[in-house]
């Protein structure tokens, strides 16, 4: 029996999904909203958007898929690492589809670097004042 939930890291911020209990085919439908630094992103300018991503230090958001369990630590079942540099979100723009592929988490004995499945997420970049 699986218990899946997703965790994203980012800085020292952690968020986490809802358990989707008895299945290994989870949907999540989970909406986070990060705080992300504000010269990440060139307000629009697509060519100045290509010219930030190529010099600026990774902005890295940290993806773990984990089965809970009800006791000790939930096991790794995969995991995966995205640069938000990378994106070419554009502030307010339209919504992006982004397909992350997990792997196997190398310390949990899975095979490390082995395909192991893949998250579909939609990312879209809103400013707040």
């Amino acid at each position: 029996d699986c218990d899946p939930y997703v965790e994203l890291r980012f800085g020292r911020e952690v968020f986490r999904t809802p358990i989707a209990h008895h299945t290994a085919d989870p949907v999540f439908n989970w909406q986070f909203d990060l705080r992300l630094p504000a010269d990440l992103f060139s307000g629009g300018d697509a060519a100045a958007a290509a010219a930030t991503a190529a010099t600026a230090e990774p902005t890295l958001l940290y993806f773990r898929v984990l089965n809970a369990r009800t006791l000790g630590e939930p096991e790794i079942l995969s995991h995966a690492v995205m640069d938000a540099n990378l994106l070419g979100l554009q502030v307010n723009g339209e919504v992006r589809p982004k397909l992350l592929e997990l792997t196997a988490d190398a310390s949990g004995g899975k095979g490390g670097g082995w395909p192991r499945g893949t998250l579909t997420l939609q990312v879209q970049l809103v400013t707040t004042r």
